[in-house]
């Protein structure tokens, strides 16, 4: 079978705990100046609780699966609950779990989120088999797509070639949102030139770009960096690179033409998933629409949704907004 888009990454089961007691102080102790703190010793009460199931691979798989797309994701989990609750997941939401690695060796990823009553989080994570997927685990004899999804492999870089090579080789067109651990590595931007659409934060965008420099220049850089695959009728023109700015919105930008989209101004209660619904929204919206405005509009939507229910899963949309947000091109 040829999917639409089959997913990469990792699988986790997520419990996410959150309490108003939960304080964020600044201080240069902390990465970033900032740190979420508890009063030492004290029991703390919890004022929301809620487990479900998250990583990249599955978060960004419910997207198209929700959105009428066929689906299929690649990750590893172990033969425990939690690998048993991803499993139940996937069957729900109708996404093929044919190339899900199971293994006796290790243990499927966990994190434990702490939220704060304005919707921040800090994660701890226990990566274990979501890290861990080898190129010989993978079936690639049956992987067939008309795009790849590719999220955070745990640093793997080696991995990644091998999936962008693979997708060169058979002409499926990649969207790449990697992880800080892929960007950092010295090969990352050479591996580029592979995929049609890249996707990063500001922050990420400044590592890739190798200087500070206006949101124009930024997209530039990315979108040059972009494989220029050729046009097709529902989206995937390549030279594309997507931006996701916080709260200050999102920018794409096409062989010179940048656009910008702003967010829904609902009330966050949990910020996590909102990137890979962004992301996964975005490409959901050009392969439907072939529009990059329409795209964008899709990925605020589904991003600004997200952010309203605890777990990544929870609200991700089922189709275009009836209000969609404007789109306002860069000059």
């Amino acid at each position: 079978m040829r999917y639409d888009v089959i997913t990469f990454g990792s699988a986790t089961l997520d419990v996410f705990l959150v309490s108003e007691l939960f304080k964020v102080i600044r201080s240069a102790q902390f990465v970033g100046g900032k740190g979420e703190c508890v009063s030492f010793g004290s029991k703390i009460e919890l004022d929301d609780m809620a487990i479900s199931t998250g990583g990249g691979a599955t978060n960004t798989a419910t997207t198209f699966a929700r959105n009428g797309f066929s689906v299929a994701t690649v990750c590893k989990i172990g033969e425990d609950l939690a690998g048993a609750e991803i499993f139940n997941t996937l069957k729900k939401e109708k996404i093929a779990s044919n190339f899900v690695i199971k293994s006796r060796q290790g243990q499927t990823g966990y994190s434990t989120l702490l939220v704060t009553k304005e919707g921040q989080r800090t994660v701890l994570v226990f990566r274990g088999l979501a890290e861990k997927m080898k190129e010989t685990e993978i079936p690639w004899k049956k992987l067939s797509a008309k795009w790849f999804y590719i999220t955070s492999l745990g640093g793997n870089v080696k991995l990644l070639k091998t999936i962008l090579n693979f997708a060169e080789k058979n002409k499926i067109k990649v969207a790449l949102n990697a992880g800080s651990r892929e960007i950092k590595h010295p090969d990352f931007n050479k591996l580029l030139s592979k995929v049609a659409l890249l996707i990063t934060n500001r922050e990420e965008a400044e590592r890739i770009a190798g200087k500070r420099v206006g949101i124009g220049g930024i997209l530039g850089y990315l979108g040059n960096l972009a494989a220029p695959a050729s046009p097709a009728k529902r989206g995937g023109r390549g030279n594309l690179g997507v931006l996701t700015d916080g709260a200050k919105g999102a920018y794409a930008c096409e062989k010179g033409k940048c656009y910008k989209v702003g967010i829904y101004p609902f009330k966050v209660k949990d910020a996590t998933g909102a990137g890979d619904a962004f992301g996964s929204g975005f490409v959901a919206g050009l392969i439907k629409y072939g529009s990059v405005r329409k795209a964008l509009q899709l990925a605020a939507w589904n991003a600004s949704n997200v952010v309203t229910e605890i777990g990544a899963k929870a609200k991700i949309v089922r189709g275009f907004p009836k209000k969609p947000l404007r789109v306002s091109k860069l000059v």
